[in-house]
């Protein structure tokens, strides 16, 4: 943890981007917004993602994922938020499906892979998103989703995972 965020100040940036994220996003939330704890101790605030190629369909469910609470505080609900820093001349959409995880999707898992065949979605009603920098992004990611295959320029997009607490406060972690 503590090696992500030296090299994240390694950066010489003037500003922490999680921070403004957060805020930005407290803005319009009645209760706090902050980064999410385990055992008292502070999970990594976001992610810096470049999927070029792309990312398989998957979902990500933190309830399912997790034998026991991720944060110390129980969440109601997940999301994921992404910031676009940086967006490709061509790909690089967002696929969301209206389709959750259920058992049977389990055949269509792709050989020791996070991800399953694009099958599992096939009959799904979905929505594709062309990023554009400084927009944001939140999703809810238990529904199944992809990033398609970018080419031209780099892909980049800040990220973190978001939940809300019993508490009402949202907490983020990376």
């Amino acid at each position: 943890m503590e090696a992500s965020r030296a090299a994240w100040r390694g950066l010489g940036l003037p500003y922490d981007p999680f921070a403004l994220c957060r805020d930005a996003l407290g803005a319009d939330w009645p209760g706090a917004v902050s980064v999410g704890r385990k055992n008292g101790r502070e999970l990594a605030p976001g992610v810096a993602r470049e999927p070029n190629n792309g990312f398989q369909v998957h979902f990500d469910e933190a309830l399912r994922e997790f034998r026991e609470d991720l944060l110390d505080a129980p969440m109601v609900a997940q999301f994921a938020f992404n910031l676009y820093l940086s967006v490709p001349e061509s790909g690089g959409e967002t696929v969301i499906w209206r389709h959750r995880w259920h058992p049977a999707d389990e055949a269509h898992r792709l050989p020791r892979s996070y991800g399953y065949a694009e099958t599992v979605v096939a009959d799904a009603e979905s929505v594709e998103i062309t990023p554009s920098v400084g927009e944001a992004l939140l999703l809810d990611p238990r529904n199944f989703h992809a990033v398609r295959p970018s080419s031209g320029a780099r892909r980049i997009a800040l990220g973190f995972s978001m939940g809300l607490s019993v508490t009402g406060e949202l907490l983020t972690w990376g």
